[in-house]
C-alpha cells in the first residue's frame, strides 16, 4: 500500500515537472510567435490562444464523457464548471503569491463583463436540463463574439500593453541542478517529439 502511494506521488510529481517543461520550453514560446505574427496584444493572446490550449483537456474530457456508454455527461459539465472556478480562484491566487505584478483595469473590466454575460446565457440554457443544437450553436457563436469583442475593445478603449522583456534567468529549472540531470533522458525524448522552433504551429498543436 505504501509503495503504491509513493509510486503515485512520484508519477504525479513527474507529470507536474513535464507539464512545466512543455509549457515553458514549447507552448509559451510558440504562443508568443503566433501572437506576434497575428499582431495580438498579450492579454488577447492569453484570452484566446492560451485559453484554447489550456482548456483542450476539458474539451476532451467532456467529449469522452458524452460518448462513453452510460450517464457520464455530468462529469463533463462538472469538469468545465470546476475548472473555471479553479482557474479564477486557485490559479490567480497562486500566481499572485509567487510574483506580484500590476495589471491594467481595462482587460479586467472587459473579461468580467463578458464572463457575467456568459454565465447568464449558460443559466438560460441549463434551465430546462437539456441542450439543443440551436443552443449549442449559440454557445460556440458566443465565444467567436468574445474574440471579436476583445479585438474591438482593444481599439476603442486603448491601453498600454506592458510586455515584460524575456529574462533567461527566470527559467523554471536550473540546467545544472541535480533534478535536471536526472531528467535529461526525459527532456531528450521531448526534444524528439516536438519539432524545431520554426514549426511553431505544429508545436502549439501538439
Amino acid at each position: 500500500m505504501l509503495i503504491s502511494i509513493l509510486i503515485f506521488i512520484l508519477i504525479v510529481s513527474l507529470s507536474f515537472i513535464l507539464l512545466a517543461r512543455i509549457t515553458n520550453e514549447y507552448f509559451v514560446p510558440s504562443l508568443d510567435i503566433i501572437a506576434k505574427k497575428l499582431k495580438m496584444s498579450s492579454d488577447m493572446a492569453g484570452a484566446t490562444l492560451m485559453a484554447i490550449g489550456s482548456s483542450a483537456p476539458e474539451l476532451a474530457i467532456a467529449i469522452f464523457a458524452v460518448l462513453r456508454p452510460g450517464e457520464h455527461s455530468e462529469i463533463g459539465i462538472g469538469t468545465i464548471v470546476g475548472s473555471a472556478i479553479f482557474n479564477i480562484l486557485v490559479i490567480i491566487g497562486a500566481v499572485a503569491v509567487i510574483k506580484k505584478t500590476l495589471i491594467n483595469w481595462q482587460p479586467i473590466a472587459r473579461d468580467l463583463f463578458y464572463y457575467l454575460l456568459t454565465l447568464f446565457i449558460l443559466y438560460l440554457i441549463f434551465r430546462n436540463g437539456s441542450i439543443t443544437l440551436i443552443e449549442s450553436i449559440v454557445l460556440i457563436v458566443s465565444y467567436i463574439a468574445y474574440v471579436v469583442f476583445i479585438y474591438v475593445y482593444n481599439h476603442v478603449l486603448k491601453y498600454k500593453d506592458d510586455r515584460e522583456p524575456e529574462n533567461e534567468g527566470n527559467k523554471i529549472e536550473n540546467n545544472n541542478s541535480g533534478l535536471s540531470i536526472i531528467l535529461k533522458p526525459v527532456y531528450a525524448i521531448l526534444d524528439i517529439i516536438f519539432p524545431s522552433r520554426n514549426n511553431y504551429l505544429m508545436i502549439f498543436f501538439i
